[in-house]
């Protein structure tokens, strides 16, 4: 934790009244203030208040103008203070990982790269090697709790764990093979400290194709946008196909205890659940940017523990796709279930004319083949005949001319 302290250093401000303290880009949970103060979590500093609260909000003492008064309640200093003079938001980052060392490694380095740092990174290790994690996460200086599932528990059930270990007001699962631009955590959380009406907040997303090498090196094949029209993300966006993954998805963790935590039911697909679940409540805004700010990394022709779910579990996405659009039909059929039954009704409907347009274009090609070649062979046959009727026509006028 020091280093990124070091990296964030505060700016002290001297007045007549007890000095100011303002943190831009990190929330330290154990920060001895002048005075031997201990403070949790800085809510706000501005003119002459500084508040300070502990992780329940619970206010440990107020100074205004160089004199000092008892801390309102832990509600009013939530919903008065830290309204009145800005709120710094603490962010916790999951990683969900199982044997892959290497992309483990890349995303705590990318992490650490961060402008603004998380105030905790809870890293999963879903029933892989300890030994391997526990290297990795000696490679960072940044606050990491490692939970152990001690067996592999899948997806959700991984990210749940995560979440039920994190304390910080916003969460954000950053996939162990996929990377941010340095400025993501700053300017979500930003953004989302601006907007205390937004539950969530999406980035734009580039895909990079990429491959691993055969000493461990990656190499960059290409990188494009993914969604990258969108401004928002409705409900309706994702009834038919998931429109964001989750290392560009940031949102405030009070959203589980009021929606749940991902369906631990879906091995695969559980981030598209989650989103529609989030999206139902209202739209996600997407922060526009000159340049995407998360990462989705691929590897098409990758096996084992270096593919991708989405690539190398094709099948089992199709298939709890559909089942959990049944789920929703049988739950709710005029509601949100029959709009997901249909968008998949009108996805495959479209997605058959497509195929059988393809295969009449197929057929097309081929009678136009086949056309091409017996008017060859026309040609061939008449130049043959033509060629025919003049040796003919040579052969007569030869046995003319011997005649004479």
């Amino acid at each position: 934790m020091g280093t990124a302290l070091a990296r964030n250093r505060p700016t002290i401000i001297p007045t007549a009244a007890p000095t100011i303290i303002f943190f831009k880009g990190y929330s330290s949970r154990s920060l001895l203030l002048d005075g031997g103060i201990m403070a949790h979590r800085q809510c706000a500093a501005a003119g002459q208040l500084l508040v300070m609260c502990s992780e329940g909000h619970t206010p440990l003492m107020c100074y205004g103008d160089a004199e000092s008064r008892p801390a309102p309640s832990g509600e009013e200093c939530e919903a008065e203070l830290c309204a009145d003079y800005g709120y710094l938001m603490t962010v916790s980052v999951i990683i969900r990982t199982y044997n892959r060392p290497a992309f483990l490694r890349r995303a705590l380095a990318d992490i650490a790269a961060q402008t603004r740092l998380p105030d905790e990174v809870i890293i999963v290790n879903d029933g892989g090697a300890r030994a391997d994690v526990d290297a990795a996460a000696a490679t960072v200086t940044l606050p990491v709790t490692i939970v152990d599932a001690g067996q592999q528990l899948g997806r959700a059930e991984a990210a749940n764990a995560g979440i039920t270990a994190a304390q910080s007001d916003l969460v954000t699962l950053h996939d162990d093979d996929d990377t941010w631009d340095p400025g993501f955590l700053e300017q979500t959380a930003d953004w989302l400290e601006q907007h205390p009406d937004a539950d969530a907040l999406v980035t734009k997303i580039d895909i990079i194709r990429e491959r691993v090498l055969g000493d461990g090196a990656v190499e960059v094949l290409e990188q494009f946008p993914f969604e990258g029209h969108l401004r928002e993300v409705t409900l309706l966006d994702l009834l038919r196909v998931n429109r964001f993954t989750p290392i560009g998805f940031v949102y405030r963790r009070a959203l589980h205890e009021q929606l749940g935590v991902f369906d631990s039911h879906l091995p695969v697909v559980e981030d598209w659940d989650w989103h529609m679940r989030v999206a139902a409540r209202g739209s996600i805004p997407v922060l526009q940017t000159d340049h995407a700010l998360a990462f989705w990394r691929q590897r098409p022709d990758a096996t084992g523990s270096d593919s991708n779910s989405t690539i190398a579990e094709q099948d089992q996405h199709r298939r709890f796709d559909a089942l959990k659009r049944d789920e929703l039909l049988r739950s709710d059929p005029s509601g949100l279930g029959g709009l997901v039954y249909l968008t998949r009704f009108i996805d495959e409907r479209a997605h058959d004319l497509h195929m059988r347009f393809d295969e009449q274009h197929a057929q097309v090609d081929r009678l136009q083949e086949d056309l091409r070649e017996t008017t060859e062979q026309i040609a061939r046959l008449e130049q043959t005949i033509s060629d025919a009727s003049l040796v003919a026509w040579a052969r007569r006028r030869w046995r003319r001319f011997r005649g004479r």
